[in-house]
């Protein structure tokens, strides 16, 4: 008896360290931000932190008030799950969202992708998201549910924001400065100005006043005066 008895002892020891140790993995729901306004589309992601186990499958229900959120559509892009059981099925009627998938393989990480659920805001309140009926499997011979806890949000529901009005600004005109009037200058005024610069010249000039006053007289004198004086303007 003795013998047997310690056989039984070292087996159960043997086999209580051969067990590996359960983890506590996590499933978690997030958004970018906790509050929206009505009128709002955001998104909302299932993710699991396995705290190092291997798991291989997930499945949970997702509860929100459906009085003030509604579900448009579900993406299982990038999710780890490579086969659902269970498709993601949601009604906007009872406010529940029902999933269940699993790997092909054992995979671990701290943000494992499950589902993103975009949402629409339909009117004011506080929300409360919470995943009940969960359970994450370890990739073992057992199916352990490794979970050991559920993170759900609150999310505040604000008024709409009303856009900006935008304001039009009448054009002030410009002043412009009216300009002083060009002048006319007439014909008339034109030929006795250039009469007046040909007298200027003459009286600037003795050769040319000379010669104008022999011109003038018409005579054989008339020439010989203006001669002489173009001699002396010459001398000097």
């Amino acid at each position: 008896m003795g013998k047997h008895y310690k056989f039984i002892l070292i087996f159960a020891l043997f086999f209580a360290l051969w067990i590996p140790a359960a983890k506590a993995a996590i499933l978690t729901l997030s958004t970018e931000k906790d509050s929206f306004n009505v009128g709002d589309r955001f998104e909302a992601n299932i993710k699991i932190n396995s705290d190092g186990a291997n798991v291989n499958a997930v499945q949970g229900t997702l509860e929100y008030p459906k009085d003030i959120l509604e579900i448009i559509s579900t993406d299982k892009t990038g999710s780890f799950v490579d086969f659902w059981l269970r498709e993601p099925e949601f009604s906007n009627e009872t406010g529940r969202l029902v999933f269940m998938g699993g790997a092909f393989r054992g995979i671990s990480g701290e943000s494992l992708q499950v589902l993103k659920i975009n949402f629409k805001v339909k009117s004011v309140g506080k929300n409360d998201l919470k995943i009940t009926d969960a359970a994450i499997t370890a990739s073992d011979d057992f199916g352990t549910n490794v979970l050991s806890g559920v993170s759900g949000i609150q999310i505040a529901a604000l008024p709409k924001q009303e856009s900006a009005k935008t304001v039009t600004l009448s054009e002030t005109p410009k002043i412009i400065e009216k300009l002083p009037e060009v002048p006319i200058i007439s014909e008339s005024q034109n030929e006795n100005a250039s009469f007046t610069a040909n007298i200027l010249n003459l009286i600037k000039n003795p050769i040319l006043l000379a010669a104008a006053f022999g011109l003038a007289m018409g005579t054989t004198l008339g020439f010989i005066v203006g001669r002489k004086v173009m001699i002396k303007w010459v001398k000097h």
